[in-house]
């Protein structure tokens, strides 16, 4: 077996160059945490630059809308839990691999649904590109010009 990791805190890593890292029970429960989240149709979904392959953070995921409005109850608890956890995780200097968009990242930090428009591009380019359009418009005949109705759907 290789040398232990100079990580601190007697993480319990072995390395050696020629095979891959060994990790103890704790690591792999994170791990497999982080693998489970972010395979998780119910929690997560594809940020809308990733469906249209445009704009920035297309490798990015985003917490699903839905989860807050069917139960609304859980949904401080659900955060709550992840907190912990990335808690734990950077108390003892472990990777959660949670490859959240930037806007998640922002809401999450700062606690306020107050994002601009800037936010939103991280996430939908397309939607800000739209709005930004719609508030450029200088008169009400300059939309009424766009035609049609304007409706935005959320998946």
């Amino acid at each position: 077996r290789g040398e232990h990791c100079n990580h601190g805190g007697g993480c319990g890593h072995r390395f050696n160059w020629n095979e891959t890292l060994v990790l103890g029970p704790f690591q792999e429960a994170l791990a497999a945490f982080s693998a489970d989240l972010m395979s998780s149709s119910n929690v997560v979904c594809d940020c809308p630059n990733r469906r249209v392959r445009d704009g920035p953070n297309q490798d990015t995921l985003l917490l699903r809308p839905q989860l807050c409005s069917l139960d609304p109850d859980r949904w401080p608890q659900l955060l709550e839990g992840v907190g912990r956890l990335m808690g734990v995780a950077m108390r003892t200097s472990l990777p959660l691999r949670l490859h959240l968009n930037p806007l998640v990242w922002r809401w999450l930090c700062s606690g306020s649904l107050a994002l601009g428009l800037d936010d939103l591009a991280e996430a939908d380019q397309q939607t800000a590109n739209v709005v930004r359009h719609l508030r450029s418009l200088a008169s009400e005949e300059e939309f009424a010009s766009l035609g049609g109705e304007f409706a935005f759907e959320g998946e």
